[in-house]
């Protein structure tokens, strides 16, 4: 058998809604489950040569083909987009997607299992938002795990709310992190971690949307998570723990 196809069933969950933007509840379950994933993998050498990764451990090689990809999708996306995204936003995109390969390189001591497409509509709440499930893991790879954490925020909040609550949203990551054995992993770190995951946002959102057959809502979305994720990069300053 080359394949097992698991199912189940999840209903009464409801599907997140990438355009509308999450609350506070539903965001704290999410990163809480994020934990989940990051923790018991965390900086586990069995994780680094485990088959079917979609996105390997960088190393310099491929961190360097990647940043090339990178800026090649950040021009078809800029030319698709056109005016309709802002010149702040195009200015952003632009520079984090040059920056693809040092930031690829930086903070290797650290890394864990990844989702790598952590946002809302590979999400599913029940009714209660006592549970959620995640689906959607074609891009599993191994990296900072900070990455999904500011994917998650930057995509799936509107800047407003991100910006109101991700100290308490890390807080809760962080901590719930700590009781799965993460040692040696302050809050500072944490944050910083937070702040450097940022471009992972422009990244997938790029390279999904250059290569991908547009789509109404396939626009409307790319241009959201665009926008939400170019503005948390700059209100974070992220870029300068690159550069």
């Amino acid at each position: 058998m080359d394949f097992a196809l698991l199912l189940e069933d999840q209903a009464p969950a409801v599907q997140g809604d990438q355009l509308t933007g999450c609350g506070e509840r539903e965001a704290l379950l999410a990163v809480v489950a994020l934990a989940g994933l990051h923790g018991p993998s965390w900086c586990d050498p069995v994780w680094l040569d485990q088959p079917g990764i979609a996105f390997p451990f960088p190393d310099e090689p491929f961190a360097n083909g990647l940043g090339e990809v990178a800026r090649m999708s950040a021009e078809i996306t800029l030319d698709k987009l056109g005016d309709r995204l802002s010149a702040a936003d195009r200015e952003t995109l632009t520079e984090t997607m040059n920056l693809v390969t040092p930031w690829l390189l930086a903070e290797r001591d650290r890394f864990a299992l990844l989702h790598g497409d952590y946002r809302l509509d590979n999400l599913l709440f029940d009714p209660d938002l006592r549970r959620v499930a995640v689906v959607d893991w074609q891009t599993l790879g191994i990296g900072l795990p900070a990455r999904d954490l500011g994917y998650f925020t930057a995509t799936s909040l509107n800047s407003q709310v991100r910006s109101d609550i991700e100290e308490s949203l890390v807080d809760d990551y962080h901590r719930n992190l700590l009781s799965y054995g993460v040692t040696g992993y302050d809050w500072e770190t944490c944050w910083r971690d937070y702040r450097l995951g940022m471009p992972h946002t422009v990244l997938i959102s790029a390279l999904g949307f250059a290569f991908a057959t547009a789509t109404e809502r396939g626009d409307e979305m790319v241009l959201t998570m665009l926008g939400r994720g170019c503005q948390a990069i700059r209100d974070l300053e992220t870029l300068e723990l690159i550069g």
